[in-house]
């Protein structure tokens, strides 16, 4: 199960931005300010984009996400060293360690789906926290979609980042 790469004329992109919000709950920093991480993500194929419909979006902190981003490391570093040839079937040896990762989170752990236009939206989120937001989901094919953006210190602020499946940023 090789990590989500551009097949074909397939792309995949995911976009965010942050909104400031006045709740708060069990989650919110010292000085009581929370925003909110929202967006959408749509595949690209023939020209015309797509919604991905009810995948997984996790919103991390860097402390709580670093098991997940080592792993992450791992998959990246075997998909550097093997690269993905024709005949090759798509996964490393790590897809499933990141899958079981990703479902022995928490169970208050910020997470929501993609709804059907491909939106989605996590709240309450510290100011001056960074977070590894991820998108996550094995497809039919038993192969690991995914893709991570680290952001910024979260502010009040909007901000809009742009996921490429043609590239990755780095944590």
């Amino acid at each position: 199960m090789r990590a989500l790469h551009s097949v074909a004329s397939v792309v995949i992109f995911f976009s965010f931005f942050c909104c400031s919000s006045g709740a708060q709950d069990r989650h919110k920093a010292s000085s009581g300010v929370t925003t909110e991480v929202r967006g959408s993500v749509v595949e690209c194929w023939q020209g015309e984009k797509h919604p991905v419909i009810d995948v997984g979006v996790y919103a991390l902190t860097m402390r709580d996400s670093l098991q997940i981003r080592e792993t992450i490391e791992k998959i990246e570093r075997y998909n550097k060293a093997h690269p993905l040839g024709q005949n090759d079937v798509p996964g490393t040896p790590f897809d499933e360690e990141l899958l079981r990762k990703v479902k022995a989170l928490p169970s208050d752990s910020r997470r929501t789906v993609t709804n059907a236009t491909g939106e989605y939206r996590l709240k309450n989120l510290n100011v001056g926290e960074k977070y590894l937001v991820l998108v996550i989901q094995p497809n039919a094919e038993n192969e690991l979609y995914y893709r991570y953006q680290t952001t910024p210190k979260l502010t009040q602020q909007p901000q809009t980042i742009l996921f490429d499946a043609r590239s990755q940023s780095p944590m």
